[in-house]
């Protein structure tokens, strides 16, 4: 699993804050942690990812490993107003992309069971005789009509 730290730190290279070798200053890190929680606590009622706040940047972020990329692309974005940084379009793409692959793969739409109360076709099955089958509804017997 992925630390808070690493996070934070794969955000902030995207928007090169700092070169490789140069660490990050505390305050940077302890404001892209906060930058996450309130990110992953605001995505968790909605896709719901398993998160929970983490308090320190060696705790491990408890998500789905398809969502990293997402989280990481989306924490780069929101933190670079912060750095008076613009938003590449390399990353704009990259984050659409990595946030659709996210929900692709953690949102199942499953088969939808129609109720009987549901009107069906334009209110008459067509069959031999028109006459014998004009209900609008599947469980009702008496024509509607």
């Amino acid at each position: 699993m992925a630390t808070g730290a690493y996070f934070v730190t794969k955000a902030l290279s995207l928007l090169n804050i700092r070169a490789a070798e140069t660490a990050l200053e505390p305050s940077e890190l302890q404001d892209g942690l906060d930058l996450l929680n309130d990110m992953l606590s605001n995505w968790e009622p909605i896709y719901q990812l398993g998160f929970s706040p983490i308090d320190n940047l060696t705790d491990e972020v408890r998500i789905p490993r398809i969502a990293n990329k997402a989280v990481i692309d989306a924490l780069a974005i929101l933190s670079a107003p912060e750095y008076g940084k613009k938003v590449s379009s390399e990353l704009l793409a990259s984050a659409k992309l990595s946030y659709e692959n996210m929900i692709n793969a953690i949102v199942f739409i499953g088969d939808v069971d129609f109720p009987s109360t549901l009107p069906r076709g334009s209110g008459n099955q067509c069959s031999y005789d028109a006459w014998l089958n004009n209900t609008f509804f599947p469980e009702k017997d008496k024509r509607n009509f």
